[in-house]
């Protein structure tokens, strides 16, 4: 293991101890039908984690980046870098102002610095990976999502913790235009897919497809957790029933698990030069 990988081990090494804790407590929530008070305690450290660990896996890759980069993906690496920074400033914010733990506003919060994180994160790891040698694809939708990865990328990574930041501190109906977001991050992990697969990386493949996975379930999750435009579905209850709560948690896990085989798929090429 060169040291330029170890951070993003050291992410991966975190991401995976989260998830496993996350894991057992969904496991045991499921098997008492009912969510505890302390189990719902334990939500904001492993949040934390996954946030801390989502920077490891930064600093790794913004350190195995080539020093020369197309002019295309720099805008995707300086959109990434950008919100990446004022994430880890908002770890400093006091937003006691947002009311009740519970309110639409903190959960709007919390998402948002998530995004904050995850979003660049991914453009980063994306913009690390090879490029060179891959056959070229003939599906038409193919060849236009790969030539608007980097764009598509960087749109994600500005707009989708922008938007819902702003909906928390600002208006919550802003929450609605989050799709521009989540929509250009859901095409570009997709064309990530279609360029790991193009080069026969099956754990990347497989890991930028569990993360598309992951961004269309809190798509459809989006319609109705912010208050519209459609009402919740009766059979996963409010907000803190419980198959709403393993619902939310099946998708970090998913985007977890894709993120540790990119991450991984990504240390297994030498740095760049």
């Amino acid at each position: 293991m060169d040291a330029r990988s170890m951070p993003i081990w050291l992410g991966v090494i975190g991401v995976v101890i989260t998830v496993a804790a996350m894991a057992g407590i969904d496991a045991s929530a499921a098997l008492a039908a009912a969510v505890s008070d302390q189990q719902t305690a334990w939500r904001a450290p492993m949040q934390f984690g996954l946030r801390a660990s989502f920077l490891l896996i930064s600093v790794g890759a913004i350190w195995r980046l080539r020093s020369m980069i197309s002019t295309q993906w720099k805008w995707a690496v300086g959109a990434a870098l950008t919100i990446l920074v004022c994430g880890v400033a908002l770890e400093l914010t006091d937003v006691r102002s947002l009311g009740a733990s519970d309110s639409l506003e903190w959960r709007l919060f919390r998402l948002g610095a998530m995004a904050a994180y995850a979003v660049p994160m991914l453009a980063l790891l994306a913009a690390g990976e090879q490029k060179e040698g891959q056959a070229l694809a003939t599906n038409r939708l193919a060849i236009i999502l790969l030539r608007l990865e980097p764009f598509l990328f960087a749109v994600g990574a500005s707009t989708l913790a922008t938007i819902l930041l702003a909906a928390a501190f600002i208006n919550k109906e802003l929450a609605w235009l989050a799709p521009i977001g989540a929509d250009t991050t859901v095409a570009a992990c997709a064309a990530a897919a279609i360029r790991a697969r193009s080069r026969h990386d099956a754990l990347a493949f497989a890991g930028w497809l569990l993360v598309c996975a992951s961004m269309t379930i809190g798509l459809l999750m989006g319609a109705y957790a912010f208050d519209g435009p459609l009402p919740a579905p009766s059979f996963i209850g409010d907000y803190n029933a419980l198959p709403r709560i393993l619902l939310r948690d099946v998708h970090v896990i998913l985007l977890a698990l894709g993120i540790v085989g990119i991450a991984v798929a990504v240390t297994r090429k030498p740095p760049k030069a």
